[in-house]
C-alpha cells in the first residue's frame, strides 16, 4: 500500500496530487491540453491578423497593450 492509497493522506496541491495519481485526471488534462491547443491557435491567428493590417508584431502588441494598461502613461 502506497502513501497516496491511504485516505487518511492528503495531498499538498493540485500538482502533487495529479504527479502521483495521474489516472485520476485524464479529463482534466485532456482539458487543459484543448485549452492550450486553443490559446496557441488564437495566438497565432492575431499575430497574422496584426502582421497584415498594421505590420505589428506580437512584441510591439504586448508592450502597447501593457502601457495601455498602466495609469498614467
Amino acid at each position: 500500500m502506497s502513501a497516496m492509497d491511504d485516505p487518511a493522506i492528503i495531498p499538498l496541491d493540485a500538482e502533487t496530487k495529479v504527479v502521483e495519481r495521474p489516472g485520476d485526471h485524464q479529463a482534466e488534462l485532456r482539458l487543459w491540453l484543448r485549452l492550450l491547443t486553443c490559446t496557441t491557435l488564437m495566438k497565432v491567428r492575431c499575430a497574422g491578423v496584426c502582421a497584415t493590417i498594421s505590420r505589428l508584431r506580437c512584441r510591439a502588441f504586448d508592450l502597447m497593450a501593457q502601457l495601455d494598461k498602466t495609469p498614467g502613461a
